[in-house]
């Protein structure tokens, strides 16, 4: 089935991405707007001719899929490089390990399974959405006190209320 090997590497880059603008957010702190743009565009450059040599003659839909993680993961490289050391944003190796070492559990059993033997697109979907609950969204809170720090502070926040708004100075608009 063509269509599953090519969801499998979307959504592989849609984990990627992320991350490198996590990593790489001191850009938009420091707005450096052109920078990002020509990452952007460089990026674009690379992935357009590796579209029209993998596409037609090699392999298809997948290719194009290849082509854009080969495009994302240059882009996510330039941010990170060009990124100022100081606001690059770095994780101990024990918040990288605990994510990775529970999504290899989660594919080995997925794949391991071949969700055992399931057909059913929603079937397939409300068990997938089970396991990765089961076994990589209950684990990592349980693993990670900054996690769950993290998660708490931010829900602590959104339920205050400011009990005044605070007075606006000239040029701010108000929305709400």
């Amino acid at each position: 089935m063509e269509s599953e090997s090519v969801f499998k590497w979307v959504g592989l880059n849609y984990v990627l991405q992320p991350l490198f603008m996590i990593i790489a957010y001191g850009l938009i702190l420091r707005k450096k707007t052109r920078l990002m743009s020509a990452i952007i565009i460089i990026s674009t450059l690379v992935n357009i001719p590796l579209n029209l040599n993998w596409i037609p003659p090699l392999y298809g839909v997948i290719g194009s899929v290849w082509a854009t993680l080969v495009s994302y993961g240059l882009m996510g490289l330039l941010q990170i490089i060009m990124c100022p050391k100081g606001l690059r944003t770095t994780f101990g190796i024990k918040t990288l390990m605990t994510p990775v070492l529970l999504i290899l559990v989660l594919a080995g059993i997925v794949i391991g399974t071949d969700m055992f033997g399931l057909t059913s697109p929603l079937v397939r979907l409300v068990v997938m959405g089970l396991l990765t609950l089961v076994i990589f969204i209950v684990p990592a809170w349980f693993l990670d006190a900054g996690l769950r720090r993290g998660i708490r502070s931010f829900l602590d926040s959104s339920r205050e209320v400011p009990k005044e708004m605070p007075p606006l100075s000239n040029g701010d608009v108000q929305f709400w």
